[in-house]
Parts: C-alpha cells; sequence; structure tokens
C-alpha cells in the first residue's frame, strides 16, 4: 500500500475518483459516524451520539479510540442522570474517571450525581414529614 492509500486525503480521493475499496469505504463512514457523535455530544444530543457510536461499532469494532469510549461513558451518564437514574450514572461517570483519571469533567458529574441521588432519596423522607406536620396540626 503506498502512502496515497494510508493517508485520509489519499482515502478521500480514491474515493471521489470512484477507485475505491469496501474497507476504504468502511473506514469513511466509520469516521463519518465517530465525528458526528461528537458533534452531537457538543450540541447535548446524547442519544443521537450513542445511535452513531452504535453504527460505527458494527462496521469496525475494533476502531473506536480512547476519546470516543470516553464520549460514550460520559453520554450514558447524561441520559441516566436525564431519568433521574443517579446510581447508574455514577457508574458510568466512575468507569470515566479511571479509565481517563485526566479528564476532570466525569469526576464532577460523578459528585453531581451522587449529590443528586441523596437529594432524591431524601426528599421522599422530608415529603413523609411535612405530611405528618400537616395531620397533627
Amino acid at each position: 500500500m503506498n502512502e496515497d492509500e494510508s493517508t485520509i486525503n489519499g482515502k478521500a480521493n480514491k474515493v471521489a475518483s470512484g477507485k475505491f475499496t469496501k474497507e476504504m469505504y468502511d473506514y469513511l463512514v466509520f469516521n463519518i459516524y465517530i465525528y458526528r457523535s461528537y458533534g452531537y455530544v457538543a450540541i447535548e444530543k446524547y442519544e443521537h451520539a450513542l445511535e452513531d457510536l452504535r453504527r460505527a461499532k458494527k462496521i469496525s469494532p475494533h476502531s473506536i479510540d480512547r476519546a470516543t469510549v470516553y464520549n460514550k461513558w460520559l453520554s450514558r451518564g447524561i441520559l441516566k442522570m436525564d431519568t433521574e437514574e443517579y446510581l447508574m450514572a455514577s457508574k458510568y461517570f466512575g468507569k470515566a474517571s479511571m479509565r481517563f483519571p485526566e479528564n476532570k469533567d466525569s469526576f464532577c458529574l460523578n459528585a453531581i450525581s451522587i449529590v443528586r441521588s441523596y437529594s432524591y432519596s431524601m426528599a421522599s423522607q422530608f415529603i413523609d414529614d411535612q405530611v405528618k406536620r400537616d395531620k397533627v396540626e
């Protein structure tokens, strides 16, 4: 394989000229899904981001890079927080924190999910206490 076939521009030129293989086509489609998923994360459309990551993984399961794995775990955690599944969110943020300790976002999101989980679990207790006080008065 010469240099033109191994670079992104070389592969793109072959695709544009119609001289490409299925492997090159899959490579380009894989990258389209990966980069589009990054865009979805940036605009907070996490469901779409995860769907694109699933599609990319079907094309090339062993080509997912570290940044993509990190975005996948953050997206899953944020979606769990949106549905008030704080312990599951904490699980995903914890995975991201352990695997990528240099990225502080996952630590912050994990702390937020833990606080929300505690607040959410305590809310019913406070509501019950208020109902009991109202009955006494």
